[in-house]
């Protein structure tokens, strides 16, 4: 068995997955490329990719995250085309692709691989994230925290409230008191439930009644073309900014009273109402800096994106693979795969969340005990060889 690992788009764990074939001695040729404008479609990089399979004379495809266009590839040379996502959901606007018979395609979410398994794709598999204790180990832990209280990531800034914006006044409401009403519980379905099939329906011709009125009044013709959204994308953006308000409600409680440090990619002015001594950095590098600003934090928080119904997403593991501390939403999974309270500790409401932040900020033994045997559980059951294994089991010799 013969891997061909092309890179279309950067991603975090490349370096990991690479380390990872080695130590299961499978061998493997990688090439970096362009990220195309349409990841369904680009004729002269899907030519330069079979080319390059052919000339590594490989048995399998592989990369991060599933591209329909690499699908296209395999499905056209013939051979499996092995992909591991660690986003959730998937951001493809379609299923096209899905169903050839020479993917196999793995989510960490179980949720949504049941999802996916409703629309008959059945080459859809389960399979939890994965974290490089190993190389984690080899860097150096502080003396002493630096915060109290640590969240990377982003504040997603989307179009929900400029999309929802012409339609009527109580379905509006309707929208927001859902967003609201999953604040601080993973678990919560208000969401998925108020955006139904009847509600798609209800909003889209609220929004050619709206074009209608709009067009009439500006005594010009009916556009053609009246904007519709499906429930997918409304649901996703919804709990895009559940997450957002989650982050920044719980941050903004802590960081009056706490050393807060926040890094994120997102635009500063998300963070304005933060306390002001809230120590607010820019995106750090995945294999050292990252690893070092949870190490520097007694309290790791992990509010995790809404959109993610069931697993173990890869925030969590990062944290817990550097030997720190870990309060995250309670998703499914994490009860599966981790003892709570004693291997990661979890919330189910904002109030929860703050009042374990402080328990945990003031009691270290306990939260460095609960540090240590997530370590050891991440090191026992989260490698990225056995998830490898896993995935290649059918074929390695």
């Amino acid at each position: 068995m013969k891997i061909f690992f092309p890179i279309i788009f950067t991603t975090y764990t490349e370096n990991a997955i690479k380390r990872a074939f080695e130590k299961c001695h499978i061998e493997f040729e990688s090439e970096t490329y362009y990220t195309p404008k349409d990841f369904y479609q680009d004729e002269f990089l899907e030519m330069k990719i079979k080319s390059d399979v052919k000339k590594a004379d490989a048995t399998h495809i592989f990369t991060i995250n599933y591209f329909p266009l690499i699908a296209v590839c395999a499905a056209e040379l013939g051979i499996p085309y092995v992909s591991w996502s660690y986003d959730s959901p998937l951001n493809l606007p379609t299923t096209d692709t899905m169903d050839f018979n020479t993917n196999r395609i793995y989510l960490f979410d179980r949720a949504e691989v049941e999802y996916y398994k409703s629309l008959d794709i059945k080459n859809v598999f389960h399979l939890p994230l994965a974290v490089d204790c190993d190389a984690l180990s080899k860097i150096k832990k502080p003396d002493s925290k630096k915060y109290d209280v640590s969240f990377l990531g982003s504040f997603y800034e989307n179009d929900l409230f400029r999309i929802i914006a012409p339609l009527p006044q109580n379905t509006k409401e309707m929208l927001v008191n859902a967003v609201m009403g999953t604040l601080g519980n993973a678990r919560a379905d208000a969401i998925e439930s108020t955006v139904t099939d009847f509600t798609e329906k209800k909003i889209n011709k609220e929004y050619y009644d709206a074009t209608w009125q709009a067009a009439k009044e500006a005594h010009v013709a009916m556009p053609e073309n009246v904007f519709q959204i499906n429930k997918r994308q409304l649901t996703f953006l919804m709990n895009e900014e559940a997450t957002r308000e989650e982050r920044l409600l719980l941050l903004g409680s802590l960081s009056p009273f706490h050393d807060v440090a926040i890094a994120t990619n997102s635009p500063y002015t998300s963070l304005q109402n933060m306390d002001p001594k809230t120590a607010i950095l820019p995106p750090q590098n995945y294999e050292d800096e990252m690893p070092a600003f949870f190490m520097n934090s007694k309290v790791n928080l992990n509010p995790a994106l809404h959109a993610i119904k069931s697993g173990i997403n890869l925030r969590v593991l990062d944290i817990i693979g550097t030997g720190s501390f870990c309060l995250t939403s309670n998703l499914p999974e994490i009860e599966e795969y981790f003892k709570i309270g004693e291997e990661i500790e979890t919330y189910s409401s904002l109030e929860e969340c703050i009042e374990k932040a402080e328990y945990y900020i003031e009691n270290d033994s306990k939260r460095e005990e609960i540090a240590k045997k997530g370590f050891e559980k991440a090191e026992k059951e989260f490698q990225y060889q056995d998830r490898i294994k896993a995935m290649f089991s059918y074929h390695i010799t």
